[in-house]
C-alpha cells in the first residue's frame, strides 16, 4: 500500500468535488456558497428555490 499515493488521490478527488460544488452553486446563483455549508443549509436552499418555482 502506498500511503502517499492514496493521500494524493483523496486530495485530487476532494478538489474535483469542490470545483463541481462551486459550479453547481454558481448555476443556482448562489454567489455566497462555500463548501463548508452544511447539507441541511444546501437542502433548505434547494427546497426554497423549488417552492418558489412551483408557485410561478
Amino acid at each position: 500500500m502506498n500511503m502517499d499515493g492514496d493521500c494524493a488521490e483523496v486530495c485530487r478527488e476532494c478538489s474535483r468535488g469542490a470545483v463541481l460544488h462551486a459550479e453547481v452553486a454558481g448555476a443556482y446563483g448562489w454567489a455566497n456558497f462555500t463548501p463548508q455549508k452544511t447539507d441541511e443549509t444546501v437542502l433548505a436552499r434547494l427546497l426554497t428555490l423549488n417552492l418558489q418555482r412551483a408557485t410561478r
